[in-house]
């Protein structure tokens, strides 16, 4: 819940500041969180393609900024 939390208010605060920038410091955030946990990387990207999913879904036309940087995230193997 923690990350959802961290990922709604980062996404909140590029969408005022029009900068989505400020979401590549949230992913690294998030790699770093699960590296310590011990868990598999593999999780990011799977939770990312379900958030990217659910924006396509809900947002309207305000946030295509995070859909477009979501979705080339995901396109640029930058998880892999």
């Amino acid at each position: 819940s923690t990350i959802n939390l961290d990922m709604a208010q980062t996404v909140i605060a590029a969408l005022k500041l029009s900068d989505m920038k400020l979401m590549d410091s949230q992913i690294d955030w998030v790699k770093e969180l699960l590296l310590s946990s011990r868990y598999p990387t593999e999780l990011l990207k799977q939770y990312l393609e379900a958030y990217f999913e659910t924006a396509k879904l809900h947002l309207d036309d305000g946030g295509a900024p995070i859909v477009e940087w979501l979705e080339q995230l995901l396109n640029s193997h930058a998880l892999d």
